[in-house]
């Protein structure tokens, strides 16, 4: 199955309504809190630390648990680097058991995506769909598939994601993917990447949980945390930013 897909047509007055980030040019203070948390992974991706990173383009975003923010910060971190001067970005949803992405965004679930090309039923070209953003792209997770989580962790997924860093090393690529404990898929994906954000919900997940996630990870990639729900919404000097979550 081949052709372009249709260009995703993005309700920006619904992404105000959840919260989220619009491509204009008011100032919000959520706005303010993802550029601070952008800068680092921009610099890394495509500054002086770029050569000493594998795939430093390709942005895993994960979190300990289910239900922490990983999807709203994903999604808001993607729209974010958007304003960005002649940067694209291209959003992936593959957290294929739980496609929130995709259903925030209002993608069909006929829309070809992720798992279409995992299970060799669509090319790259076929499932990177357009939308009414400039510059911003996105890759829905696909059909589902009894096997979804296994195929994360394909060889066809490691072709993917070497297309994707080498083919179209000048955006940024970001991908929500499941929570990093009790999803064994997320950590094998985490060795493609060349950096993580994890987000971690204040007062509900425990040092020992996060050290756990972290403990998943590779140690040579460059790793991000973002706090979330805080009530603090202050950056601290740990690398942990107050980034708020609906």
């Amino acid at each position: 199955m081949t052709g372009s897909p249709e260009q995703l047509y993005i309700d920006t007055d619904r992404l105000e309504r959840m919260g989220l980030i619009t491509p204009t040019e008011n100032f919000t203070p959520i706005k303010e809190e993802y550029r601070y948390i952008k800068r680092p992974l921009l610099d890394n991706a495509f500054g002086a630390n770029a050569a000493q990173l594998t795939n430093p383009n390709l942005v895993l975003v994960s979190s300990c648990h289910a239900g922490e923010g990983k999807t709203f910060t994903a999604l808001n971190l993607a729209l974010s680097m958007v304003t960005e001067h002649d940067r694209c970005v291209l959003l992936v949803d593959a957290d294929v058991i739980n496609p929130n992405l995709s259903r925030r965004l209002n993608i069909s679930d006929q829309a070809l995506g992720l798992l279409d090309y995992l299970n060799s039923k669509a090319e790259v070209r076929d499932i990177i769909q357009s939308t009414s953003i400039p510059n911003f792209k996105v890759v829905s997770a696909g059909t589902r598939h009894h096997h979804a989580t296994e195929m994360i962790a394909s060889e066809r997924m490691k072709q993917f994601m070497k297309e994707l860093s080498s083919r179209y090393s000048d955006r940024i690529v970001i991908f929500d993917t499941s929570p990093l404990l009790g999803a064994s898929e997320t950590s094998v994906l985490a060795k493609m990447t060349g950096q993580a954000l994890i987000v971690i919900e204040e007062a509900r997940t425990s040092q020992r949980q996060v050290e756990r996630a972290l403990s998943l990870l590779k140690p040579n990639m460059a790793i991000g945390l973002v706090l979330n729900k805080s009530r603090t919404r202050q950056k601290d000097y740990y690398g942990y930013y107050g980034a708020s979550q609906r």
